[in-house]
């Protein structure tokens, strides 16, 4: 096999022959590789804690039995002196996959866990269908897709399944959405606008926000690029037009229940700057981009929340991310480095002032907490350029470019 790309010509190599075999069941291979990796949780030997038991257990518990039973959920007089369950973006009441469990096995602990892992195994099949969208050979493909649902992000938010959610959807997002201005075809509009309503619905409200800033990023790129071709922009718009009205009609009982209760949502006001700013990665947490389980050692030298402070990728993501910022596709990757780095410099919160322009500058910013969040992004965008680096070593036969790859993974190590 053999085909041009804009840096070099590619060959085929021996390592990809001999990865073929387990290339042919890509999914059972990240399966297999989770459970082994969170084999506490997916064999139900030890369970979570924190957030997923004090708040999602008992709203998914109720959720199903009240449907298992006859009842719409729309009201819930077992917490906070009772409050409208339909109207809480984070209940699950409008995701379909809650409403699905709900109703047939309903909700303990063995279930919220298993949803858990599935929502793993969603993320990372969306990251493998995205980079192979990306023209990532299988076997690299998969390597990356195994690691995005392994980083410090999924790891350190496994107490927070909206977090999880969130991310788990949004590599469909983005892959729809590119075969959205690659193909014209408004297949790919309706799967977009029905990633988009999953993440809504399912997820936290702020990656959905994030998710659209990303959108619109790459509709402005792409019409800046393709500027010459004659009625390009009417179309894509036209498509784009389609993905908004899939995900309105989609989420028109969530967006009318959130729209009902905003008088009564403390949250619905703008947040001060200094409240925005809570729980931010705070320098000496940027250790865990290389040692994640410094974070769990004096815990409180590192002055945040501990969901927060993890930030790891992988010991590999630095080298492979050079890799594919020099052989890859380096107008791209450069522009994704540029995203990553904003959305750190954000996560840092007070210690630069990212975050505080982002919060005068852009809507929806001064409406929720954590800085520390934005290193999702981060971690995303570095993924798909380390991707492309690996790419590079699934395919080149150039020795020059392993050697520097080996040679700032020695470095690294002694970092």
């Amino acid at each position: 096999m053999q085909y041009n790309s804009p840096c070099f010509v590619i060959h085929s190599s021996p390592v990809v022959n001999k990865l073929r075999p387990v290339q042919r069941f890509p999914i059972l291979v990240i399966l297999i590789v989770l459970v082994c990796a969170f084999w506490q949780v997916a064999l139900f030997v030890n369970t979570m804690k924190w957030d997923i038991m004090d708040y999602y257990l008992p709203t998914r518990y109720f959720m199903g039995e009240s449907l298992r039973n006859g009842v719409l959920p729309l009201w819930c007089p077992y917490m906070s002196f009772g409050y409208p369950f339909y109207a809480d973006p984070q209940s699950g009441f409008w995701y379909p996959l809650n409403t699905l469990i709900a109703f047939t096995t309903g909700y303990n602990v063995y279930v919220l866990q298993a949803e858990f892992m599935l929502h793993l195994l969603i993320a990372a099949w969306g990251m493998y269908k995205l980079l192979q969208t990306l023209q990532v050979p299988p076997g690299a493909a998969l390597v990356a897709a195994i690691v995005y649902p392994l980083t410090g992000f999924f790891v350190a938010h496994a107490s927070h399944p909206t977090l999880v959610i969130s991310m788990a959807w949004m590599p469909y997002i983005f892959n729809w959405f590119i075969k959205l201005l690659d193909e014209k075809k408004y297949i790919w509009a309706i799967k977009c606008g029905l990633a988009l309503a999953l993440c809504l619905t399912g997820g936290y409200v702020v990656f959905f926000v994030f998710a659209c800033y990303g959108l619109l990023l790459m509709l402005f790129y792409h019409a800046y690029i393709n500027r010459n071709q004659p009625g390009y922009l009417v179309k894509t718009i036209l498509l784009s037009s389609v993905t908004g009205v899939v995900l309105l009609v989609l989420c028109s009982g969530f967006l009318f229940s959130v729209v009902q209760a905003l008088p009564y949502l403390k949250r619905a006001d703008a947040l001060s700057p200094e409240t925005v700013n809570v729980n931010q990665l705070t320098p000496q947490a940027l250790l865990s981009f290389l040692l994640p389980f410094a974070t769990l050692v004096k815990s409180g030298a590192f002055n945040t929340d501990v969901t927060m402070r993890n930030i790891y990728g992988g010991l590999l993501l630095l080298p492979l991310l050079i890799t594919g910022l020099w052989y890859g596709n380096r107008r791209r990757n450069v522009l994704l480095l540029l995203l990553g780095v904003i959305c750190l410099a954000a996560a840092l919160g007070n210690f630069l002032p990212v975050r505080s322009i982002l919060y005068y500058t852009l809507p929806f910013m001064k409406h929720f907490r954590h800085a520390a969040i934005f290193r999702a992004i981060t971690l995303f965008v570095f993924i798909l350029i380390a991707a492309d680096g690996l790419k590079v070593l699934y395919t080149n036969t150039n020795k020059n470019i392993l050697r520097i790859t080996t040679i700032v993974l020695v470095l690294q190590a002694f970092v």
